[in-house]
């Protein structure tokens, strides 16, 4: 990540919250990986790791976010619930609860989708670059 001042910088300057400015910069880190397939494992995992902070709360357990399965005919899969305490207070430990196994699948899934999300957006943005060069 680049320093606090830049990424405020930046924030003010193009009028963007912080998630995105953290989409965007996904995706600037993807542009930048030489070759791809060597740093596609550790790129996946930060996205990973970011997402799970996202969702469940920094070292999965901080803010009073709990993740919980709910019963749902709409997509079954994927019938989760994240909230968070009142007036916000903490609990030890947030985890994925063990008797609901496909919690961790759910999580990869979302994880799969943001992953290609960026990948499509990095190679539209590859292309318009590309477009751009070969017009001058």
């Amino acid at each position: 990540m680049p320093a606090t001042r830049v990424i405020e910088d930046v924030k003010k300057r193009l009028k963007i919250n912080k998630k995105q400015f953290l989409q965007c910069w996904d995706v600037f880190t993807y542009l930048g990986l030489d070759p791809v397939d060597k740093y596609m494992e550790d790129f996946v995992s930060i996205v990973s790791n970011r997402m799970k902070e996202d969702l469940i709360g920094k070292e999965y357990g901080t803010g009073g976010k709990q993740v919980i399965e709910v019963p749902s005919e709409y997509i079954p899969e994927m019938s989760f619930v994240m909230f968070k305490s009142n007036a916000g207070e903490a609990t030890s430990t947030v985890q994925v609860d063990e008797n609901q196994p496909n919690q961790e699948e759910q999580l990869q899934q979302l994880v799969n989708e943001r992953v290609n999300e960026i990948k499509s957006i990095a190679d539209k943005v590859s292309q318009h670059c590309i477009s751009i060069v070969e017009s001058s």
